[in-house]
């Protein structure tokens, strides 16, 4: 935006500033451009001028009720982002949680996942990964008897 001087007259800006190349996050330097106000005047930029891309925010939220048997492998942990990535940007990298095996609820992390520089990933609260305890069906062997005085014999398997 161009903050208006006194003109004399009628007198006018016309055209626009300019700004270096480039879409990415950074800072870009502003230029004259075509930004003219007729022949009676000489345009300068004030110093530091520049223009400033910002990383884009997006939330990741883990799928809820995630979980996993005890001894199981670890799945690949489901997520969804907001907003989505721009163009066609996408991500790389994995959704990760704290560390342990045993059950129990485990919180998430982001781990490696990463949408590059020009986005500030954030994980959203309130969602965790969950270990459940495995089954275990215990059947007695069938039929087994022993006589009377004699040592039990071996009362089942697994």
């Amino acid at each position: 935006m161009v903050n208006p001087i006194q003109y004399i007259g009628t007198d006018a800006f016309t055209g626009a500033l300019a700004r270096a190349a480039g879409e990415n996050v950074g800072s870009y330097d502003y230029s004259i451009g075509t930004l003219t106000a007729g022949g009676n005047y000489e345009l300068s930029l004030a110093t530091g001028s520049s223009f400033a891309i910002t990383k884009k925010a997006i939330t990741i939220t883990a799928t809820a009720n995630q979980k996993k048997v005890f001894g199981e492998s670890n799945p690949v942990y489901a997520y969804t982002p907001s907003p989505a990535l721009l163009g066609t940007d996408t991500f790389t990298g994995a959704l990760a949680r704290a560390t342990g095996e045993n059950v129990g609820t485990y919180d998430y992390n982001l781990g490696t996942l990463s949408a590059g520089n020009n986005y500030e990933l954030t994980l959203a609260t309130g969602s965790s990964f969950a270990i459940t305890k495995k089954a275990i069906t215990i059947t007695p062997t069938s039929n087994q008897k022993k006589v009377f005085g004699e040592a039990n014999p071996v009362q089942g398997r697994m």
